[in-house]
Order: C-alpha cells, then sequence, then structure tokens
C-alpha cells in the first residue's frame, strides 16, 4: 500500500466508524497522525533505521503500536486509548477499526487532545509563565519517582548515549557538515566522566523514562499536564539519566530566547529532587539535544531544499556552540 493510499483513506471520513470533524494531517519523519476532531490515529511508516528503528512490515509495526499504548499509559492512561486494525473491505476501501477483510495497517487510537494546549504552541504565543515551568518540573520529578529501574540498560546508558551522538556527527558529516572538534570534546567528557555515570546509575538517577520531553510533547490545559509520545522503538533513547531528561525541554526553552525559565526549570527540579550532580551534565545532554534537533532540520532541509530548515538547523548548532564552552 502506497501512503498517498493510505492518507487519503485517513482524510475521508466515511473510513471511519464515528462521525468526525475536519481532518488535520501531522507528519512526521517516522509516522503519521490523523486528528479526526474527537481522536487521534497514528500510523508509523514502513521503515528501518540501522540498528535504531525498525517499522518494516506490518508485524514489526503493530508490535510497536502494542508496546507504545503500553508505554505511554504509564503518564496517559486516558488519552491512549487501543491499537485499531485498518482494513481493506470487499469494496476495495480502506476502513478504520472495523469491518470484515484485510488488516493492511495498524494505527494508535487516541483521545484527541486542543492542540492550543501544546507547550509549543503555549511558548510561541508568549503565555509560558514561571508558574507553568515550575509545574512542569514537578510534574517530571513525580514521573521519575514512579518510574522503574533497569539494572541491564541503565549500566550502559551513557555508552549508548555516545553512541548515539557520535552516530548524529556521522550524518553530519555526510550533510557537509564536520565538527569534529565537538566530536572529540564529547567523547572525551564522556571518557573522562565514567565514574560519574557510573555513580547516577548506583544512585538511582537513570530509569525508564520518557526520552523525548520537548515542548511539543507536553499538553498544558490550566493545572492538567500530559506528557505523551514516550520512545517506543528503541529502549536505549528512553532509558536515561533524569537529567537527560530535564535537558531537553532546557534546550527548547533557551532556542526559544527564554534563557532566565530555562534557567529556572533546571533549577527547580534540582531544588525539588535535591540532584545536585544534575548541574555538572544538563551542559552536555543541552548540547547533544542541540546537535541532535540541528541533525533532523539539516536533513529535512537537503530532502526538501528548504531554507527555513537550514537556518533553525543552524540556530541549533549556534545553541550547541554555546553549550560546548560550558563542559
Amino acid at each position: 500500500m502506497k501512503e498517498k493510499e493510505l492518507i487519503d483513506a485517513m482524510t475521508n471520513p466515511e473510513s471511519y466508524p464515528h462521525t468526525t470533524g475536519k481532518i488535520e494531517v501531522k507528519e512526521t519523519h517516522i509516522s503519521l497522525v490523523f486528528l479526526t476532531g474527537h481522536f487521534a490515529y497514528k500510523v508509523k511508516k514502513p521503515l528501518k533505521f540501522g540498528g535504531i528503528l525498525d517499522y518494516s512490515t506490518l508485524a514489526d509495526r503493530r508490535a510497536m503500536c502494542e508496546k507504545e499504548l503500553i508505554i505511554n499509559r504509564r503518564l496517559n492512561e486516558d488519552m491512549y486509548l487501543e491499537v485499531v486494525d485498518i482494513v481493506r473491505g470487499e469494496d476495495g476501501k480502506l476502513h478504520v477499526g472495523y469491518g470484515a477483510g484485510e488488516v493492511v495497517e495498524h494505527a494508535v487510537k487516541m483521545k484527541q487532545m486542543n492542540q492550543r494546549s501544546l507547550l509549543s504552541e503555549i511558548i510561541k504565543r508568549g503565555e509560558i509563565t514561571d508558574t507553568t515551568v515550575k509545574r512542569v518540573a514537578a510534574f517530571m520529578v513525580d514521573f521519575f519517582n514512579r518510574s522503574d529501574t533497569t539494572p541491564d540498560l541503565a549500566t550502559r546508558y551513557a555508552e549508548m548515549t555516545r553512541k548515539h551522538l557520535n552516530a548524529t556527527f556521522d550524518t553530519l558529516e555526510d550533510l557537509g557538515k564536520n565538527y569534529g572538534a565537538w566530536k572529540k570534546k564529547f567523547n572525551d567528557f564522556m571518557k573522562n566522566n565514567r565514574d560519574t555515570f557510573l555513580e547516577r546509575t548506583a544512585d538511582g538517577f537513570v530509569r525508564d523514562l520518557h526520552g523525548d520531553a520537548h515542548s511539543r510533547n507536553f499538553f498544558i490545559d490550566g493545572t492538567q499536564i500530559s506528557l505523551f509520545d514516550a520512545i517506543e522503538f528503541n529502549d536505549e533513547f528512553r532509558i536515561q539519566d533524569i537529567a537527560y531528561e530535564i535537558a531537553a525541554l532546557a534546550m527548547d526553552l533557551d532556542f526559544n530566547g527564554l534563557e532566565k525559565l530555562s534557567e529556572l526549570y533546571t533549577g527547580e527540579y534540582v531544588r525539588l529532587s535535591n540532584d545536585t550532580a544534575a548541574k555538572k551534565l544538563f551542559p552536555v545532554y543541552m548540547f547533544y539535544w542541540a546537535v541532535v534537533r540541528g541533525e533532523v532540520e539539516l536533513e529535512k532541509s537537503a530532502k526538501s531544499k528548504n531554507r527555513d530548515s537550514r537556518l533553525v538547523a543552524d540556530k541549533y548548532f549556534k545553541l550547541a556552540e554555546k553549550y560546548i564552552k560550558m563542559f
């Protein structure tokens, strides 16, 4: 099945067993999300990225949908509803979640949230406040305290982090960006501070977390905070240091020119958790996130010749340069 056929079907109200409003499509590099009014449906693209992600077969995508449901219900039980089949009926048309026929795809069905409540949108509107940032920090500390420890991967998490950023540097080199000096300094830090990372694991600061806690993955509705879209496709990105998780949004705030709120966020986390050792790691992980986000935008620019994406990438790399001077 071609992607166009899927999109055509999923944007057709007749494909659903319920009434819909105006259907919108949101696309990432690994998934398609269809907003129908009351419900959202997330479909994984049939992709395989080395040893990082494998959605290549229908069975793989089904398994990953089931895993996404389990992982995200830890954070959002009411939002993550079920895994549904997309079926080709006898009429040859695709139907979502009902009818006899051949199962051609799967989707995670979710309660649709108000898109204006995305933290990224709140930031764009200039409506984020100190109170909001403090509440998010408290939410993250509570989530951390409820998360499971995972001794096997937790002992190797720093090496996994190093491996993934080195792969990002390799991709950047393929895209014409050589940051060899950055790569060396990052690797030297990871090697020279091995004892620090082992202590983080021993002290319980490495757990099964979210893996991508940036502003586009938070909904803020009054005092209600929801974190969604935890990484299911690779445990190495999700079983991490809480400082890594906090750094994702801290870097996001910096990127949006909200340096004081970024400092407030990291400071409030330290105050609530008494995790003073995290202060040493924040610049390293904020550097990590800036490089990764920059690479994503640069790759997007290379594929679409989008000048805006290249400018965004350059802005991320400028931030990375700031952070690397701090460790």
